[in-house]
C-alpha cells in the first residue's frame, strides 16, 4: 500500500477555517468536509482558539500584556476559591464541587 503524504496547512488557513465554522453556524463536519481538512483539524483549531485569551495564539501581531505577579495570584486565588469551587459539574451530577466535599464527609 502506497505511504500517503501528510498534508500541512498555514495557520492563517487554519484561523480563517475556524473562524468560518464559528461564524457560519454549521457543524465542524460540514465546514470540514467543505474545505476538505479532517474533523480533528478544525476541531483542535477551535480548541485552541477557546483556550487562548482574545485568540492571542492566532494573531502573531497582536502582543499580549504581561501580567504582574500579584495579578496572576489573584486571578489563581479567586478561580480556586469561588469559581472551580461554586460552577456545577455534570460529573458530579451538576452540584458544586463544595456541595459534594459536604455530601461525602
Amino acid at each position: 500500500m502506497p505511504e500517503r503524504q501528510r498534508r500541512s496547512f498555514t495557520e492563517d488557513y487554519k484561523r480563517q477555517a475556524v473562524e468560518l465554522a464559528v461564524s457560519s453556524g454549521r457543524s465542524i463536519g460540514s465546514v470540514a468536509k467543505e474545505l476538505g481538512l479532517r474533523d480533528s483539524v478544525l476541531r483542535r483549531g477551535m480548541d485552541k482558539l477557546r483556550q487562548e485569551p482574545a485568540a492571542a495564539a492566532w494573531r502573531a501581531t497582536t502582543q499580549a500584556t504581561p501580567m504582574s505577579a500579584d495579578q496572576a495570584s489573584e486571578i489563581a486565588r479567586l478561580r480556586q476559591g469561588f469559581y472551580n469551587r461554586t460552577r456545577l459539574h455534570s460529573a458530579l451530577g451538576y452540584i458544586a464541587p463544595i456541595e459534594m466535599e459536604l455530601k461525602a464527609a
